[in-house]
């Protein structure tokens, strides 16, 4: 609360966005809006495919994807994160690999994920509920 006070200090609106429609608040100046999704969103065809895609907030959680990989070999995951000095296509082995952060590609494999696990982000979680894919969150920042 105190973080969403301090960068709205001076805003006439402060916009919420939500899931689901909710009345605005306009004695606190609350302006309730759907999720914000990218045009390229919009044209994708939903598929049900054989992975589950991710999204690593940071390069930190490798291990724990690695661990349950180790314990689940036979699903098929396709993860994305932001390490840096990565290939940009890192294949651990014939279930798991792991993708540099790319707008285009990470939406290619969201249309055709048959589910999607994050660690962040407002948006990719829109885009996932929007294509009808089964999410799971975990977590891991303020947002």
């Amino acid at each position: 609360r105190l973080h969403t006070l301090l960068t709205g200090i001076g805003a006439t609106k402060l916009l919420a966005l939500s899931f689901y429609p909710m009345k605005s608040c306009a004695r606190e100046r609350i302006v309730v809006v759907p999720p914000l999704l990218r045009r390229e969103v919009l044209d994708l065809q939903a598929t049900e495919g054989d992975y589950i895609l991710g999204y690593m907030l940071n390069q930190g959680f490798e291990n724990e994807v690695r661990r349950w990989h180790d314990a689940h070999p036979d699903v098929r995951l396709h993860f994305f994160w932001d390490k840096r000095d990565a290939p940009a296509e890192l294949r651990v082995d014939d279930t798991l690999t792991l993708h540099r952060i790319d707008d285009e590609q990470f939406l290619h494999y969201m249309a055709g994920c048959r589910g999607y696990i994050t660690t962040a982000g407002f948006e990719s979680v829109c885009e996932a509920l929007y294509l009808n894919k089964p999410v799971m969150l975990i977590p891991a920042h303020l947002e």
